[in-house]
């Protein structure tokens, strides 16, 4: 029991930091929308929806492999327990 307890509290803080230094990655992303000439916007806006999605998944990769791996530690020290 005494060990069961104690599990749980390394869980609860695993999941404390976990949360923390994800919600620091999450608040570093801000996308900023490209300022185009709107006629060019509502002559091809899929196009421009797309180069926007790729510049942003470009300039935050490193962030989202960073949450990724995050991620990936919080499961295995999770499993570990």
């Amino acid at each position: 029991m005494a060990k069961q307890k104690k599990d749980q509290k390394k869980a609860e803080q695993y999941l404390v930091d976990f949360v923390i230094k994800q919600r620091q990655i999450n608040d570093s992303i801000k996308p900023k929308i490209q300022e185009d000439d709107i006629d060019e916007i509502l002559a091809n806006p899929e196009k421009y929806a797309l180069d926007f999605i790729e510049a942003s998944f470009a300039k935050y990769l490193p962030k989202y492999i960073e949450a990724y791996n995050l991620g990936d530690d919080f499961a295995k020290k999770l499993i570990k327990l």
